[in-house]
């Protein structure tokens, strides 16, 4: 509760993780209704003690304790609404303006009584291009490449199907049959050792991707704060594999023997140590506290200054030394009726005039 009461300070999509804590629950609690209640009613308190900072400094602010519904009404409304993909449709043909409005009324009338789920098949299909993008991340050779290189030369997009075949070139489909194996070799290496407690990072993956489909987003940025799941059992089947070879070649001492019985994991049942769950809370409730404290130790507002100081300050900082523009043409355009001059402070004090920047190649001129 703690966890996710951080997460939706970054994105909404962490709620989604509610359903893993219900899917896991319920192969813990089973029959046990008083502690399914007992776990679920802890869950809604962390959460909402962690988040009450925030909502507090929204209330007095914006007077919405909630900061996380107008989201997700936005979401609905713009990703969700029928007539979002309607109020786009442009006349293509001479029927009369009048004609195609009475037409668009009955169109929206009938999609709003009756569900296509051909309009839905978005979610699947960015459900299954987040989980795809997660293991192509995976390395495509055995060679250390650096980052453009990679994207230039194996981008599976663009090269890895051979025309008019449907299949992989043969390097790049190996490397991807070899990852996948690796892949496989550590979530059932995980599963043999421990049970049900290796699915968590498995089911944060996919109900995380989940979310990220239901809100019609995919790839790039949208999988970074899952797709470590990944390479932690990518990494395992690596270990696993070596240790199976040292132990072909007589290194017992790689092996590792303990099972998933030699483990003590936390007691099942037994009362609730509400002073534990306190501190184990109260790190997160601290994380959340200190962004509203920054907030009002950090100076605000300056307030207003005439245009005149204004200008002086531009006079001051060599502005019109540097810039070929003249104070009196500056004073002359602030006559206008609604010119206004404004000033405020740069985040990343750094300016370029225009097709200048930071190269990040030589002879290569960006948007830095």
């Amino acid at each position: 509760g703690a966890s996710i009461g951080i997460g939706i300070l970054l994105r909404q999509n962490v709620f989604f993780m509610v359903l893993v804590m219900l899917v896991l629950g319920v192969m813990v609690w089973k029959l046990d209704w008083v502690r399914a209640f007992r776990d679920v009613l802890l869950f809604v308190v962390a959460f909402f003690i962690t988040i009450s900072p925030w909502m507090w400094r929204n209330q007095r602010i914006a007077g919405e304790p909630f900061f996380f519904m107008p989201h997700f009404q936005s979401v609905i409304q713009q990703r969700y609404d029928p007539q979002s993909s309607l109020d786009q449709i442009r006349p293509i043909s001479p029927i009369p303006q009048r004609a195609l409005s009475t037409r668009a009324i009955i169109s929206r009338t009938k999609k709003m009584d009756t569900l296509d789920l051909g309009q839905y098949l978005f979610i699947p299909k960015h459900f299954v291009h987040n989980i795809i993008t997660s293991v192509l991340t995976l390395p495509p050779s055995p060679v250390l490449d650096d980052l453009r290189h990679v994207v230039e030369y194996y981008p599976y997009w663009d090269r890895t199907v051979t025309p008019g075949t449907g299949r992989f070139f043969n390097s790049l489909g190996i490397f991807i049959a070899l990852n996948l194996i690796v892949l496989s070799v550590g979530l059932g290496s995980a599963w043999k050792r421990v049970g049900f407690i290796s699915l968590v990072p498995l089911a944060v993956f996919l109900f995380y991707n989940l979310a990220n489909a239901f809100a019609r987003t995919s790839g790039g940025r949208y999988i970074v704060p899952v797709d470590w799941a990944i390479y932690f059992y990518y990494a395992i089947g690596l270990v696993e594999i070596m240790r199976f070879g040292m132990s072909i070649l007589g290194y017992q001492g790689m092996y590792f023997s303990q099972k998933r019985a030699a483990y003590r994991h936390a007691q099942v049942g037994g009362k609730a140590n509400w002073g534990r769950a306190g501190l184990t809370i109260l790190p997160f409730f601290l994380i959340v506290l200190a962004l509203p404290v920054i907030e009002f130790v950090t100076p605000g507002d300056k307030g207003s200054e005439p245009p005149e100081i204004l200008v002086q300050h531009l006079d001051d900082n060599s502005f019109f030394d540097t810039s070929g523009i003249t104070r009196s043409e500056v004073e002359e355009f602030l006559r206008s009726p609604d010119a206004i001059l404004i000033s405020g402070r740069g985040f990343y004090p750094r300016y370029y005039s225009y097709e200048q920047g930071e190269p990040i190649l030589p002879d290569q001129i960006t948007a830095y």
